[in-house]
């Protein structure tokens, strides 16, 4: 990951791709709240079987229109190192290198749609736009869903305006 110098309280630009294997789902937009983290307890229970795990989970975005009953591509993968052996059911999805705006919602998960209207507001004040790529958020040691002390980084690709 490359740090390319634009940063504030806010937001943070960097260049950067992921590798990651998981599962594939589709739902619709008004059911991500609900059915993402299900998709989660899913891919934990499986964790095992990825090889070259970072520790690092991931939740891969497929651009497009977000009204509520379009019908969105998302993955819940594991970062990895390469992509190994795929296990049965799963797939691999890796993302090119791209420059992202990069934000660290902290909070509850639920208060996760505030947090993109930061981001996507910062991203208009300074100078950029939305690009097409896969929205990243990243999960760590730092999250956990249950707690107002979590954290997670959403990584939205963007270009200059």
């Amino acid at each position: 990951m490359s740090e390319l110098g634009v940063k504030d309280n806010t937001c943070r630009v960097v260049k950067r791709g992921f590798s990651a294997v998981g599962i594939r789902h589709e739902a619709k937009y008004s059911e991500y709240p609900t059915v993402i983290p299900q998709s989660f307890d899913s891919l934990i229970s499986r964790m095992e079987e990825i090889q070259n795990r970072t520790g690092e989970k991931l939740a891969l975005y497929e651009p497009g229109n977000y009204a509520p009953d379009n019908l969105g591509t998302y993955y819940t993968t594991a970062q990895v190192t390469e992509i190994g052996s795929i296990p049965q059911g799963m797939v691999s999805q890796t993302t090119p290198v791209c420059t992202y705006a990069v934000y660290t919602h902290k909070g509850e998960i639920w208060k996760i749609g505030d947090a993109y209207g930061s981001l996507n507001r910062w991203i208009d004040e300074n100078g950029y736009k939305h690009s097409k790529g896969w929205v990243v958020e990243l999960m760590d040691e730092r999250f956990n869903p249950t707690s107002p002390e979590s954290e997670l980084e959403i990584y939205t690709p963007i270009e200059e305006k």
